[in-house]
């Protein structure tokens, strides 16, 4: 493992090898770790398996020193009807939030799922957030094997997820054996992930342009979020 420093005065983090490799890749040189990451997403989602595809554009901001984001969308529902949603955690909490027209909550869940849930999406989304790999000292890595990583939270509670790379060097998987899933008013723990698409370059810095995200569920594979990056910038 290589030591890569984070700011003056701070004793250097402890990366894996395959992880140093990899930011080398996607960091622009000379560049200062921003304060956050904020990204424009458009594509589709579907709210249950064989249900009707919905689209929808959203904007994503996580922080690249704590293990926190933001994710705000808009989806249209139907004729007239539309749709905003949240996803966020903030100081270890989560929540999920849904409003038609931006004005009528139908969807507000909080509690110890969510915030375990959206831990989990922040470590799997990493490779949309490259800089927090380098400045979030919160995280703690582990290698698996010579293609995978696991990557997790401190304290982790069991908050893993497993990172896989292509022959390139590009994380192209995560990967996270348990995370809760409602059905119906019940939660229960299942297999999840996400697959990146081909790397694109953002003003120097080369992230996953496209993802789909699914759960394996006992009747199979439920693939419920497709997407793309359309705008991607540091925020100082």
């Amino acid at each position: 493992m290589a030591a890569v420093s984070v700011r003056t005065g701070e004793r250097p983090l402890e990366l894996p090898e395959r992880i140093e490799r990899y930011l080398e890749r996607v960091l622009p040189s000379g560049c200062s770790v921003p304060r956050s990451m904020r990204l424009v997403q458009r594509g589709t989602m579907w709210l249950r398996p064989k249900g009707r595809a919905v689209a929808f554009t959203a904007e994503h901001v996580g922080s690249t020193s704590e293990v926190e984001f933001t994710w705000d969308a808009r989806a249209q529902l139907a004729p007239g009807l539309w749709m905003t949603a949240q996803d966020a955690l903030r100081g270890g909490h989560g929540h999920l939030e849904g409003r038609l027209w931006n004005r009528v909550r139908v969807l507000h869940s909080v509690g110890p799922w969510i915030d375990l849930g959206q831990r989990l999406r922040y470590l799997a989304e990493l490779p949309w957030n490259p800089y927090a790999m380098r400045a979030n000292r919160s995280l703690r890595w582990r290698v698996l094997d010579r293609d995978r990583v696991a990557v997790a939270t401190a304290p982790s509670g069991g908050v893993e997820v497993e990172l896989t790379f292509d022959e390139t060097g590009d994380i192209v998987q995560s990967y996270a054996p348990a995370r809760p899933f409602g059905e119906g008013r019940a939660m229960k723990l299942l297999p999840w992930g996400g697959t990146f698409g081909p790397y694109a370059t953002f003003d120097g810095l080369r992230l996953p342009q496209t993802a789909e995200v699914w759960w394996d569920l006992p009747s199979g594979r439920f693939v419920y979020w497709r997407g793309e990056i359309t705008e991607a910038e540091r925020v100082a």
